[in-house]
């Protein structure tokens, strides 16, 4: 049984090394998509709009303060101008009657709202843009 388990162990990794098309290799730019260094994201200056009781802020902040990200933050609640910047970036997306925040903005790229998932991904995004 181990036997088969490292035949079906080595054959996997030989698979992910020696075929072309697999993800373990860098894409090609034809295929439209970009290789990320892993922790790459972690040289991305992101700008926070947060307020102090926002539960999903509290976890952005820690995420960030964990993984060594930069950030500025920005309480919507008490900077009048900062409120106003990030009804600006949001646009037709800002929504008076709901919560707006978090909102994150790196190299040009937004997101609002934060699952760490869905995070990581918008900074592996952020990080691919030319600055």
């Amino acid at each position: 049984m181990q036997r088969i388990l490292l035949l079906l162990l080595a054959a996997g990794a030989a698979y992910y090394v020696f075929n072309p098309s697999s993800s373990a290799t860098t894409p090609s730019a034809a295929s439209g998509r970009v290789y990320i260094e892993p922790g790459a994201y972690r040289n991305v200056q992101v700008e926070l709009y947060a307020t102090d009781w926002c539960p999903y802020c509290k976890q952005a902040r820690a995420f960030m303060d964990k993984e060594g990200i930069s950030y500025i933050e920005y309480n919507v609640e008490q900077d009048a101008a900062a409120l106003q910047r990030q009804k600006a970036l949001l646009g037709e997306k800002y929504n008076p009657s709901k919560a707006n925040v978090p909102f994150f903005v790196a190299n040009g790229h937004t997101k609002k709202g934060y699952s760490e998932a869905r995070f990581i991904k918008f900074l592996q995004i952020a990080a691919a843009a030319p600055k």
